[in-house]
């Protein structure tokens, strides 16, 4: 799975955390599960599902985010046991991430 570097959005500021995005471009042929996995700790956690060949913009929550974490993004193909994963990110609250997903993924 390719990942692109986080993008810092504009926006007000806030003394609170406010999260991330996270764009996913879903190359494969196959529906995705995308989950965000906490470097150091390993916990994981369902940030939604993800078309076949198509794109969507998953909030990655406040709580995962915290004031910046290095994070990982795993993609869970429906019906196949393959999966795959990003590189380690730090992620700042505010921040755009994009990963893509490419067409290989989720083949037998």
């Amino acid at each position: 799975m390719a990942a692109c570097a986080p993008s810092r959005q504009g926006g007000g500021s806030s003394s609170q955390p406010q999260g991330a995005i996270l764009r996913v471009e879903n190359q494969a042929w196959m529906d995705m599960t995308i989950y965000v996995v906490e470097a150091g700790s390993g916990s994981r956690r369902r940030l939604g599902l993800v078309g076949a060949t198509s794109g969507s913009d998953l909030r990655i929550p406040d709580s995962v985010v915290g004031m910046g974490r290095a994070l990982r993004f795993v993609a869970d193909p429906i019906g196949n046991q393959q999966t795959a994963s990003s590189f380690e990110l730090y992620v700042r609250p505010g921040q755009r991430v994009t990963i893509t997903i490419p067409p290989g993924v989720g083949r037998r």
